[in-house]
């Protein structure tokens, strides 16, 4: 009786046991899937323009999404050893929604994708900008797997999608986060999600078009972080909320500064160089950065922004040891030798990533006419200053000596002219601070 039970709807347990059918394989139908997944239709993915692609997408469909949408008496069939043989020999179908999927036995040596390596597989393959369109689609499906959510290289994400110029979308990933998993709770990885709009505009040369839409997208991805799925639910202390660090007001202050002074002829029209000036004055006592010790010992000193300029405000939130955009960090990364020389440079890589565009932004800013406020003009310029002084005392140990590509003495590309810097170079190196500063440097 438990065997007819469990291969049978109640509708066929009486006719199986009148005919005395041995095999229950021979009640031929089609099962719809049970739990609140069940009923839940699995995307169909558009075709994209690699058939390599196509075919890992038809792969996720067949082996994570549809399992994952089982029942309990059907995931039993499927990990059952003394059904597998029957599943292989007589085809048997699940409905979900309205799709019927094959049901095969599972692999004992089946393990679940490992996600990073996969989706960088796959955005690799996306070389159309319509082929991102499957992204938003194909991470929600991922989620609802329960596939490493927790694990997703957003950075990552981010970069590729701002290469092939469909950053766009990101930001509905990011819109749809709680159904997508992009989640944007972190500081480094708001940092490293908004970085790719100021590098993309920089090198296309800051055009208007590339500035202006670098602004409106950092500014979408502000108004998200918001949102409950984000950092809108009110959990986050103040000193972890992307929301009011530096280094997330740099990037917007950057770009409002850039397209003030090299397409508004120097005018802050739409008041946004100021408003980001004021927020990032209010909020700069958060900020604190790492300065690596030139010598043998390897330790960092810690310096905070009250110790850069001494009127910049109350430093009392400041984060001790904390990194440049105010979450907590030891200064010796692991993984590495805790006195060498990579130590130092994974430590100053990381400062100029984060601070050289907070630096250029008040540096910019201290030129676009702020409808007479001088107090702020000011601060923007001795703030400025004193940050560069530091950073000139990073960028050193930022230059890596296996680096063939960054002169140790400049931290300028070798081999290439002026204007090839800020485009093929810089596009291969973008995590590499010491080029980003360098780019920086000449705006």
């Amino acid at each position: 009786m438990a065997r007819a039970s469990f291969l049978h709807c109640r509708s066929c347990i009486r006719t199986v046991y009148d005919s005395q059918i041995s095999s229950p394989f021979h009640c031929r139908r089609a099962f719809s899937a049970s739990g609140r997944l069940g009923t839940i239709p699995i995307t169909v993915f558009p075709k994209t323009s690699s058939p390599e692609l196509d075919a890992m997408v038809d792969h996720l469909r067949q082996n994570t999404f549809f399992p994952a949408r089982l029942g309990y008496i059907h995931r039993r069939m499927r990990n059952a050893p003394k059904t597998k043989s029957q599943l292989l020999e007589e085809p048997f179908y699940v409905e979900v929604g309205k799709e019927k999927f094959r049901l095969l036995p599972r692999d004992p040596d089946e393990r679940p994708p490992k996600l990073a390596r996969l989706l960088t597989r796959m955005m690799s393959l996306m070389e159309k900008k319509t082929d991102w369109d499957i992204l938003p689609d194909l991470l929600t499906e991922l989620t609802r797997a329960k596939v490493n959510v927790k694990k997703r290289p957003l950075g990552r994400f981010a970069r590729m999608a701002a290469k092939a110029s469909a950053y766009s979308t990101i930001l509905e990933c990011v819109k749809q986060g709680h159904s997508t998993g992009f989640i944007l709770r972190d500081i480094e990885d708001v940092n490293e999600v908004m970085r790719p709009l100021y590098q993309q505009a920089m090198w296309n040369g800051w055009s208007e078009e590339d500035t202006h839409r670098g602004i409106r997208y950092a500014e979408q991805i502000a108004q998200h972080l918001d949102r409950p799925a984000h950092c809108g639910d009110g959990t986050l202390p103040p000193g972890q909320d992307p929301r009011v660090q530096p280094s997330t007001i740099g990037l917007l202050l950057l770009l409002s500064a850039v397209r003030a002074t090299k397409h508004l002829n120097g005018q802050d029209t739409d008041q946004r160089v100021m408003k980001y000036s004021e927020c990032l004055k209010k909020n700069w006592f958060r900020a604190s950065i790492i300065v690596p010790d030139l010598g043998e010992s390897g330790a960092s000193a810690v310096q905070n922004a009250a110790d850069i300029g001494n009127d910049w405000g109350d430093d009392s939130s400041a984060t001790d040891g904390g990194r440049l955009d105010g979450s907590t960090a030891s200064a010796s990364p692991s993984g590495g030798a805790s006195n060498g020389q990579r130590q130092r440079w994974m430590i100053a890589n990381h400062q100029l990533q984060v601070w050289a565009p907070v630096w250029k932004a008040m540096d910019v800013a201290s030129r676009v006419e702020n409808s007479g406020n001088a107090e702020l003009t000011a601060w923007l310029r001795k703030t400025a200053d004193d940050l560069h002084e530091q950073l000139e005392q990073i960028r050193p140990s930022a230059v890596f000596n296996d680096s063939a590509t960054v002169s140790a003495t400049e931290g300028q590309p070798e081999a290439h002219d002026e204007d090839q810097a800020t485009s093929e170079y810089t596009q291969k190196d973008s995590r590499k601070g010491v080029t980003m500063y360098a780019c920086l440097k000449d705006l």
